[in-house]
């Protein structure tokens, strides 16, 4: 059958690609979830790239590690991985890490860790990031409660997510309006259109 032919050389680019591939869609902040049958194919070729210092590569070993792609779930390395690549600036890996914190998944609970990781995947211009941030305001985790600073970050969050990821932003803002004077929602509504992400 020439069709099973073309579907093998097919597979095979497709898997002679994978770290590329990965780190391509790791920098558009895209999340792949592969068939069991094809991820562990993954993680061997990210591991050499993440020991050389790759961060989309130590991201996206990060992301196997914590999914169990390939190789056993483990939180712990998962954490590892996605410091590494945090503190290069990996903004994806900033985030995940943030969330990593929030959860006490291959570490300690820790929401003073988790807002640290957020602000700064945030402050690039993550949105997930920027809405978990304005969780963390709304309820004081890690943070002394500010209405207006959430009402910001669920502003900013909004304006840069699509379909059902902005509604539950928008619904979040709309909720915490009601604990707000017209002043504070004026006040968080003007710095989130003066905010800008930080490009240093």
């Amino acid at each position: 059958m020439a069709e099973d032919g073309c579907i093998f050389r097919f597979i095979n680019m497709v898997l002679d690609r994978a770290p590329q591939t990965l780190a391509l869609l790791s920098v558009l902040g895209l999340l792949v979830v592969l068939p069991p049958i094809l991820s562990s194919t993954y993680a061997a070729p990210d591991r050499k790239a993440a020991d050389q210092g790759n961060a989309s590569a130590q991201y996206n070993l990060g992301l196997t590690y914590d999914r169990g792609q390939g190789v056993a779930q483990d939180y712990t390395q998962a954490l590892f991985w996605y410091r590494k690549a945090a503190d290069q600036g990996e903004a994806s890996a900033q985030y995940n890490l943030g969330v990593t914190y929030e959860r006490g998944q291959g570490a300690a609970q820790d929401y003073t860790q988790a807002l640290f990781w957020y602000r700064k995947a945030a402050d690039q211009g993550h949105a997930l990031a920027q809405g978990n941030l304005g969780v963390m305001y709304e309820w004081g985790e890690g943070v002394v409660q500010n209405f207006v600073q959430a009402h910001k970050w669920f502003n900013i969050a909004a304006a840069h997510l699509t379909g059902a990821a902005r509604e539950s932003e928008v619904k979040n803002r709309g909720i915490l309006e009601r604990k707000m004077t017209q002043a504070q929602v004026a006040e968080a509504q003007k710095i989130a259109q003066e905010w800008k992400p930080k490009t240093d």
